[in-house]
């Protein structure tokens, strides 16, 4: 039996249906898919990410299988920043959405996709790269050089947010 090949490449505007399919994977697999309806969770994303890639807001790369199918994907969402003494720069990157369906994992997909994007950030001159992570994930974050931080807080502020206990 052979193994599969993959290609990494950016991701399209016309990726959004299977990136939005892959986002609601994620959401599905770690429990989270009852805040609504999945059907309009993917066109939600759908919209977002077509959006997003249109008016530069995002960037991500996917691997594609040997039949042409998204099966894994990062996506990077640009935000400006205030520059400071240690990173000058004002733009950082916010990596969501990394995913690799059940059947490809362990091939490193999720490896070469922020390898990708990495390497994509510091062409554009990002400052920085942040992300949450699952317990799972958190491996490949520290072998590219992630550091774990204790310092952010959120506040939810939308629909589905959980408000503050007094």
């Amino acid at each position: 039996m052979s193994t599969p090949l993959f290609a990494i490449r950016p991701a399209r505007p016309a990726d959004a249906v299977a990136l939005a399919e892959l986002r609601a994977l994620l959401f599905c697999e770690s429990g989270q898919a009852h805040v609504e309806s999945e059907a309009d969770f993917r066109v939600r994303c759908r919209a977002a990410y077509v959006e997003s890639f249109t008016s530069g807001a995002a960037f991500a790369w996917v691997a594609q299988d040997e039949a042409g199918d998204i099966v894994s994907a990062i996506t990077v969402l640009l935000h400006p920043r205030l520059p400071t003494p240690a990173l000058p720069g004002t733009i950082e990157g916010y990596v969501a959405g990394v995913y690799t369906t059940p059947a490809c994992r362990r091939r490193g997909l999720a490896t070469a996709l922020l390898r990708a994007a990495t390497e994509d950030a510091r062409r554009r001159g990002f400052a920085r790269l942040r992300l949450h992570t699952t317990v799972a994930g958190r491996r490949v974050y520290v072998a590219h050089g992630f550091i774990p931080r204790e310092d952010e807080m959120e506040l939810a502020l939308g629909p589905g947010g959980t408000p503050p206990t007094s």
